[in-house]
């Protein structure tokens, strides 16, 4: 009878003892979890900035040294973690696509220009004003 009791005794401390390790498991992954969900939400804040940056960027000139800067900020905010891996790829694909509009608008303000210079030669020979 004294084993038995002495079993019971031992049997209900390893369930208790099981049972506070397994609430304790049960905190930590609560709180895992909302830490997981802070720096999720940090992390779209941040990607949240840098699309307002790339679309902020209109202007020809200066227009690709400013992306280059954001693209620069976009890496090193991946290095530190303040960005996912699918945001990072996602804000290198977006300013690639912004590089390519400046650039493309740039090679049509260069041949507009060299289009309207050539149309006042011509009205300059026309007219006999050369």
């Amino acid at each position: 009878m004294e084993k038995s009791a002495a079993a019971s005794t031992r049997l209900a401390a390893d369930v208790d003892q099981t049972r506070q390790r397994v609430e304790a498991l049960g905190r930590k992954l609560r709180e895992e979890q909302a830490q997981s969900a802070a720096v999720a939400a940090a992390q779209d804040r941040t990607s949240a900035a840098f699309y307002r940056q790339i679309d902020s960027v209109k202007q020809l000139s200066g227009g690709l040294q400013e992306l280059q800067r954001i693209q620069a900020q976009v890496r090193q905010a991946k290095g530190r973690g303040d960005i996912s891996q699918g945001d990072y790829l996602a804000l290198v694909s977006e300013t690639a696509r912004k590089t390519r509009e400046l650039t493309d608008a740039e090679a049509l303000a260069t041949q507009k220009k060299a289009q309207f210079i050539r149309r006042l030669k011509e009205q300059t020979t026309v007219q006999g004003l050369s």
